[in-house]
Order: C-alpha cells, then sequence, then structure tokens
C-alpha cells in the first residue's frame, strides 16, 4: 500500500518545495483539467499536488514551468500478465 500525502499548494510553492528532490513526476488528467505532481518518498509513501489549468494556454505555461525546474512528464499503464 502506498500513502499519499496530498498537498493543498500551488505551482511556484511545488516548485520550491520539491527543487532539492531527483525524482519528481508530472501527468495531465485532460478531461478534469488537472496537472498531478508525484515526488515518491521511498517506496511506500508519494507527495501529490494537483494542479487545475481551465484552457491550453494555462496548461503550456504550468507545462513550460515544471520542465524548466526538473520535473519528468509521466504516462501511467496497467499491463496484465502475459
Amino acid at each position: 500500500m502506498i500513502k499519499e500525502r496530498v498537498l493543498e499548494i500551488g505551482t511556484d510553492e511545488a516548485v520550491t518545495l520539491f527543487e532539492i528532490h531527483k525524482w519528481k513526476f508530472w501527468e495531465v488528467d485532460s478531461e478534469e483539467g488537472i496537472v498531478r505532481l508525484e515526488v515518491p518518498r521511498g517506496y511506500s509513501e508519494v507527495y501529490v499536488v494537483e494542479l487545475p489549468f481551465s484552457n491550453e494556454v494555462q496548461y503550456k505555461e504550468l507545462v513550460d514551468k515544471l520542465s524548466k525546474n526538473g520535473f519528468i512528464k509521466q504516462t501511467i499503464r496497467a499491463r496484465g500478465s502475459f
């Protein structure tokens, strides 16, 4: 089981808070209009920040800021047994 610590902070705060972490990821949920940040803390815990956006311009600005600050885009896939 993984514990998610969902932090209610903004983009600038998240970038500052996680700047010293090597592994920091983001993914987008276009239907919800949210960019989700994940920063693993060991094997059983992850920090999560959900950042809303309302249009393509906000989305591109957000992604640009995250990319420039070392966040890596991720896509999570679940696969069955082969």
